[in-house]
């Protein structure tokens, strides 16, 4: 375990990604587990992108039972699921679960209106505050799908933003996503943030000391949480 300067936040290191995600698999077991025992079922949020693939992997060999969890999504590309490159697609497959096994599942629904794209109602708060939030992180300092310096990113950090879910536009491959905003994933009993690779923690380190804004960098607004309900853990 390392602590991190000028924020005060402790990092979890592991030696390899397998090694790493042995043990965060059965943390999370153990969670959930405990969670729905106590309260009979548990909401959680997970990001998808690669990171985290192998982690659902060894979590879904572990015996949750998944009829009584409500699953969100963090964030989503506009691309259909059963693309590669859909999160739902890839986390449910990874898992090795379809939707009708949980107890509730949580996308981000859409419409078309005059060619433009439009979020329907949401009724997320139902499932809030999430139990447990699992984070990513961009090599740009970006979380879910809230990127910096865009013309949206103060307001989806804001947590007085009324707005559980949004519409992201940014230039590149996915140029249209679909994101939870930092209002509903900072209500998240506990918050864990899964990095790798060495640039990835230097970010961290950097985003931890300088004088920084979530508008540069927007995982500073995810460090800044309190240390008792976030957890980071990292490998190589």
């Amino acid at each position: 375990m390392m602590s991190l300067k000028g924020l005060n936040k402790k990092i979890l290191k592991f030696d390899s990604s397998e090694e790493l995600e042995n043990d965060l698999s059965r943390f999370l077991y153990t969670y959930l587990s405990d969670t729905i025992r106590k309260s009979g079922y548990s909401n959680i949020a997970l990001s998808g992108g690669r990171t985290p693939l192998g982690l659902y992997s060894k979590l879904s060999g572990l015996g949750v039972e998944w009829s009584k969890v409500s699953l969100t999504l963090v964030d989503e590309r506009l691309v259909p699921p059963e693309s590669t490159e859909s999160n739902q697609g890839n986390i449910f497959a990874s898992l090795d679960i379809s939707a009708d096994e949980l107890k509730a599942f949580n996308s981000f629904k859409h419409f078309y209106k005059n060619n433009e794209i439009n979020i329907k109602s949401s009724l997320l708060h139902k499932y809030l505050p999430f139990d447990v939030c699992l984070l990513g992180m961009g090599e740009d300092g970006h979380f879910a799908s809230i990127f910096p310096n865009l013309d949206s990113t103060e307001k989806l950090l804001n947590k007085s933003n009324d707005n559980l879910v949004a519409l992201v536009k940014k230039d590149g491959e996915f140029p249209i996503r679909f994101t939870l905003t930092f209002n509903a994933i900072s209500q998240s009993k506990l918050l864990i943030l899964y990095i790798r690779g060495q640039k990835k923690l230097n970010l961290i380190e950097r985003v931890s000391t300088l004088k920084s804004t979530p508008i540069e960098y927007p995982i500073r607004k995810v460090l800044e949480e309190d240390e008792k309900k976030l957890l980071i853990y990292w490998s190589p």
